[in-house]
């Protein structure tokens, strides 16, 4: 096991920001849950800051079971891992992931059969819940459009409750999308609050599927709702002028799940 350098610290510090991530071409997560779910996804870190002193029992389990596995490990004082956390009660565990960085046609196999389209979701708190709706309602891949807020940024990776390790999201113009849809004979249904209907769960889905959902301030752009197939809104009692992008986006997501599953 090696101790950090102050060259380390700065280099994590770094991977806060977008730059530094952008520059690496890393990210980090803190925490013993994200961390068991990156290994259950099999998304291994490069390396895995540790402070003895402030792991919980659960904490040295699993730094055990790292180190069983052969990870690299690298011990910093409670003060070193302070200065690298962005949070503010930190348990004792920073890794240190590169991002995956992957074009639409790269990622997209025939399995893939749900996608979700995150447009403009520049909020890092309702990206990261549409992240983990995704992943637990089915949908395989993730399209970030338009002016998104970073995936790979902290506030994301807690949000996503480590969903992000489990999905392939890929960042693409609309034009990528529009080709990638025709190629593929996707069907794209966008949410939109001007929409006259809600979704018909009877009708024919065919595979894949895309839902593109909007932020709150905007909803979808001008661009998806033009490529859609399908403009379709959530129905809900009159007086409330809009739901959460990141409710909208798990209630329609849900739906959809529940329509598949019969």
């Amino acid at each position: 096991m090696m101790s950090v350098t102050q060259k380390e610290q700065k280099n994590v510090r770094a991977l806060l920001t977008v730059k530094g991530r952008k520059q690496q071409g890393r990210f980090v997560a803190e925490g013993v849950r994200l961390l068991e779910e990156a290994i259950r996804q099999n998304y291994l870190p490069e390396k895995l800051y540790y402070s003895d002193h402030l792991l919980t029992e659960r904490g040295r389990e699993l730094i055990n079971k790292c180190a069983q596995a052969g990870f690299r490990l690298i011990e910093a004082s409670a003060r070193q891992m302070a200065q690298m956390s962005e949070v503010k009660s930190s348990q004792g565990l920073l890794a240190v992931f590169k991002r995956s960085d992957q074009t639409l046609g790269e990622s997209f196999d025939g399995s893939c059969r749900r996608i979700l389209l995150c447009d403009n979701i520049s909020d890092p708190g309702n990206l990261g819940t549409l992240l983990r709706s995704a992943r637990a309602f089915g949908f395989e891949t993730v399209i970030l459009s338009g002016r998104p807020t970073d995936c790979s940024a902290p506030k994301v990776v807690r949000a996503s409750a480590g969903a992000i390790f489990g999905l392939k999201i890929i960042p693409a113009q609309y034009d990528s999308i529009r080709k990638f849809a025709q190629l593929k004979r996707a069907t794209l249904i966008a949410s939109d609050l001007n929409a006259d209907e809600s979704l018909d769960l009877n009708a024919t889905m065919t595979d894949p599927l895309i839902l593109a959902v909007g932020s709150e301030a905007d909803g979808v752009g001008p661009e998806i709702v033009a490529m859609s197939d399908q403009r379709i809104r959530i129905k809900h009692e009159a007086g409330v002028e809009s739901l959460n992008a990141a409710a909208a986006g798990s209630i329609l997501m849900y739906m959809i799940y529940s329509n598949d599953r019969g």
